[in-house]
């Protein structure tokens, strides 16, 4: 069976890359016909653990091309920064978040609708990705066509990094997300380590201190930070209306932080801690929900969530647990063997799934990310049983 589906995997993800070297989200979900970087670099190290490096190199070279086309001020901004770690560039705090967008159109253009597009976590997935490509591939020519969008981006999030944004679920915009925060942490020790960038590694670890001072409760990562910079309010102040029920919730997205972006050890007890209380709250069934509010098509289970917490139990050498998860998802394959966003049993919120489906449609199936996470998985899981 997962032979088959591995395959499939490759041959749907290859199949749906635009020539452009962009990946669409799902290609039978219209409001995903879009490449998220934070989607796309998963799928990109998907098909480098498989092999598929010019797949994997293709939307590497499309996202630069992309930011160099479509960023503010972004020949100004790499002229003052000619090498990362020389200089500030300026970049005021609008036209950063205004650059770090979540989403482009296939052909590498603006996406400007309403829905919430300033999401960051996937410019520091993209910083990780890039370096794992290259660490890989060996591929120094694509490291050096990467270098200036890099040193944007890096200038970007030096000035946003501990602003409220979108969380990796288009939610939350008035918050500042602890999983956002681990990818950018994570992305900016991976780049700077490449690029012997010091900025890049300072800045990597203010914000590791931010999180484990304002991303921390009961011993554990919360779904939200404690303290909140705006542009008119520094230093921070706890707000007022801030409630135990929202700021110390826990979010499947923390599973992050230990794997890949390592801001926590995976046998550190805060990261321990975190992942009991993901499992006690939010798996289902074997599958795992976002979170324990989650409304979006009632709350369902998602495929890479449950595929995210096999890597971690993999790492940890669980492999009896990493198995479960394995084997869950390969069970929600559908005929021809794609694999959906969610699964609709069990749901947060019932009454809620319907209304979704009267707007948008069922859930998006095939979800590529879903495929890459399962590949990573396998990939994972494979290597560690030829380890034993």
């Amino acid at each position: 069976m997962h032979d088959t589906l591995v395959d499939a995997s490759i041959s749907l993800i290859r199949e749906n890359q635009h020539v452009s070297g962009a990946y669409i989200a799902s290609p039978s979900f219209s409001t995903y016909a879009y490449c998220w970087l934070r989607d796309g670099t998963y799928i990109a190290h998907a098909m480098d653990l498989h092999g598929e490096h010019e797949s994997a190199r293709a939307f590497f070279r499309w996202v630069n091309a992309t930011i160099a086309s479509n960023c503010v001020n972004y020949g100004d901004c790499v002229d003052a920064v000619d090498t990362i770690g020389r200089g500030r560039a300026g970049q005021s705090m609008e036209q950063a978040r205004q650059s770090l967008r979540a989403r482009w159109t296939l052909d590498g253009k603006r996406d400007d609708s309403e829905w919430p597009n300033y999401q960051p976590d996937g410019y520091g997935a993209w910083l990780w990705g890039l370096d794992e490509h290259i660490e890989r591939t060996g591929d120094l020519d694509l490291w050096e066509e990467s270098r200036e969008p890099v040193e944007y981006v890096v200038e970007c999030m030096s000035q946003v990094w501990s602003m409220p944004s979108s969380d990796c679920w288009e939610e939350y915009p008035d918050r500042v997300h602890t999983s956002t925060l681990a990818c950018m942490a994570g992305g900016l020790e991976r780049i700077g380590r490449r690029a012997l960038d010091d900025r890049a590694l300072s800045l990597a670890n203010a914000i590791k201190d931010y999180i484990l001072c304002h991303g921390m409760f009961d011993g554990r990562l919360a779904k939200f930070c404690s303290h909140e910079r705006r542009a008119d309010q520094w230093p921070p102040k706890r707000r007022a209306h801030e409630g135990p029920s929202i700021g110390d919730s826990v979010d499947a997205s923390l599973l992050w932080a230990a794997v890949p972006y390592a801001v926590l050890d995976l046998a550190d007890p805060r990261m321990v801690s975190t992942v009991r209380a993901i499992e006690r709250s939010l798996v289902a069934e074997g599958g795992v929900r976002r979170y324990a509010a989650d409304t979006y098509y009632g709350g369902g289970q998602w495929l890479l969530l449950a595929a995210w917490l096999g890597w971690y139990h993999c790492r940890m050498g669980d492999m009896e647990k990493a198995l479960a998860c394995l084997r869950w998802v390969e069970n929600q394959a559908a005929e021809g063997g794609c694999l959906p966003e969610q699964v609709s049993r069990d749901l947060v919120d019932p009454v809620l799934y319907e209304p979704w489906v009267a707007c948008w449609g069922p859930p998006a199936n095939p979800l590529l990310w879903s495929h890459a996470m399962y590949l990573i998985l396998r990939r994972a899981f494979d290597d560690r049983v030829r380890e034993v």
